[in-house]
């Protein structure tokens, strides 16, 4: 049966006078009583009687579906405007993800402003010490200044870099890494202004900082399930000026679980080797670069 036309007859049944109290009762009602079912269940269990309730649960469920559908119709929600964003949501949280399904960021074919499709990335150490500082090297070129952590108690965020190389590997997008490897679509006015220009940048900044400080509080993304529904949601709000709003939540949350597993590779080894390769995509790391050596450019 079509949800929103059970939707449409179950509210033709609507006793409550447009309640919404009666109708949130209701509901609270009904899944109490789907929890003394199965309370029941594990007593039967536990003295090993057999009970067929499948009736009575299939009532009890119909019963909370009838008051889910009227508290969502009091709301002018349909059933499957529910139901369709329920599914988005679980698909990007427990899905698999398909890279065929990535869109192309690059706007441009001049191959000049486009990311290789591959590189390598040497996070090295200037001036080791307690005043040390990290620089990005492509080949033998300083990508920007050399960072330290900024904070009283050092997080190693000096490293941070490494999650603009993440968003370039699982997302195709960084204007930050676009203005340091002097990759700007200066071709086009416009993307050269809005996709890499300086407000651009500041949002990145400001996504990575985010990432980095929700990871510090769910141990490190160890686990990509633990990243919170809450804080993707976040994320696409920030970015929703620009092009990268295209990228689905599956491809932000890859983005920060793999960034968070090199960041804390190069924690462990005080700088290394980072390859970003966007075909798979991956992010990848080696302490010497040996097994990238025919990616270093």
């Amino acid at each position: 049966m079509d949800l929103d036309e059970y939707q449409k007859q179950a509210c033709d049944t609507d006793k409550t006078n447009r309640h919404r109290i009666m109708a949130l009762l209701g509901l609270a009602g009904e899944v109490g009583s789907i929890f003394t079912l199965f309370k029941k269940r594990q007593r039967n269990a536990k003295f090993r009687v057999k009970v067929d309730d499948r009736e009575r649960l299939i009532e009890e469920l119909g019963d909370s579906l009838w008051y889910l559908s009227t508290v969502a119709h009091q709301e002018d929600i349909s059933l499957s405007e529910i139901a369709e964003t329920n599914l988005e949501k679980v698909k990007i949280l427990f899905g698999d993800f398909d890279p065929t399904e990535m869109p192309d960021l690059e706007l441009t074919n001049l191959s000049e402003e486009r990311f290789p499709r591959s590189f390598v990335i040497e996070f090295r150490i200037e001036d080791p010490g307690p005043n040390e500082k990290t620089l990005m090297y492509l080949g033998d070129e300083a990508l920007g200044d050399p960072l330290r952590s900024n904070v009283y108690d050092d997080d190693d965020y000096k490293f941070h870099d490494v999650f603009h190389l993440a968003n370039v590997a699982f997302l195709g997008w960084s204007p930050v890494l676009r203005k340091l490897m002097s990759r700007k679509r200066v071709s086009r006015a416009d993307y050269d202004e809005v996709e890499d220009g300086g407000r651009a940048q500041v949002v990145e900044e400001a996504v990575v900082a985010l990432m980095f400080e929700e990871a510090e509080g769910l141990d490190s993304f160890k686990n990509p399930q633990v990243i919170p529904f809450s804080l993707l949601k976040t994320i696409r709000r920030m970015v929703r000026h620009f092009q990268v709003s295209q990228c689905s939540m599956m491809q932000w949350r890859l983005t920060m679980y793999h960034g968070m597993q090199v960041f804390q590779k190069l924690q462990e080894n005080n700088g290394g080797f980072v390859r970003v390769d966007m075909n798979k995509p991956a992010l990848d790391f080696s302490s010497d670069g040996k097994a990238f050596a025919e990616d270093r450019t």
